[in-house]
């Protein structure tokens, strides 16, 4: 494998690409970082027919490894993602339900306020005698007053009962299972990268640096046929 990097001129200002190096080459080099995993070169026959515990072997174990990794992590989002849906979901139905409310306390108030242009109406025509030249608007007074009264009610009573269809519970239920199913991608998906990573260090037979596992992957890339997971069963 050759590995070709870039760097920037200091005086020019441009980017020009450096010589490639050969991994087999300088102290510090790819190939000294790999060490045992310089095995993952084998081409992809060599991985088909690598006994479970030969480094090939061990190598392929990762692959396989990895890939399930890489498949629990993105089931991981995703499930993660159904769960910020779910959320966001909650979230809106309550504040659907705080508006209704609201719209329940204000009807409840307008109610009361014609409840009292009531009374004071009924007072004013009780005040006032049956030949009195207002008494007639007094009547109408409190024919309006209770025409408002009875509209104000009405209105109430719509608003309460658009409130009690509002319940939560449903979205609340839908949250809790989706935190459920996140929880336990997550969880699956830390316990397949720990697996990946051991993997990886049986075939190197040391630590392996976040680096190394990027360059080994790229070795690897194609030469594999990671849905043989009964060949990680075999190899362990």
């Amino acid at each position: 494998m050759v590995v070709t990097a870039q760097r920037t001129s200091q005086k020019k200002g441009k980017t020009t690409a450096v010589a490639a190096v050969s991994p087999n080459k300088g102290m510090g080099s790819i190939a000294s970082q790999l060490g045992a995993l310089n095995a993952a070169n084998a081409s992809a026959q060599a991985f088909a027919k690598a006994a479970p515990n030969s480094r090939v072997g061990k190598l392929r174990t990762y692959a396989i490894e990895n890939a399930q990794s890489v498949q629990a992590a993105e089931a991981a989002a995703a499930a993660q993602a159904d769960l910020a849906d779910a959320q966001a979901a909650l979230q809106a139905a309550q504040e659907q339900q705080a508006t209704l409310q609201q719209a329940v306390t204000d009807a409840t108030t307008t109610v009361q306020q014609r409840e009292q242009e009531l009374t004071d109406a009924q007072t004013a025509l009780s005040n006032l005698a049956a030949d009195d030249p207002s008494y007639a608007g007094a009547q109408q007074a409190v024919t309006d007053a209770q025409a408002a009264l009875g509209a104000a009610q009405t209105r109430l009573s719509d608003e309460q009962a658009a409130l009690a269809g509002a319940s939560t519970s449903d979205e609340e239920q839908t949250v809790a299972d989706a935190q459920a199913l996140a929880d336990a991608a997550v969880q699956e998906a830390a316990l397949q990268e720990t697996e990946a990573v051991t993997a990886l260090q049986a075939a190197a037979n040391k630590d392996v640096t976040p680096e190394v596992r990027a360059i080994v992957d790229q070795m690897l890339d194609g030469k594999v046929d990671t849905s043989l997971t009964t060949q990680v069963s075999t190899a362990q």
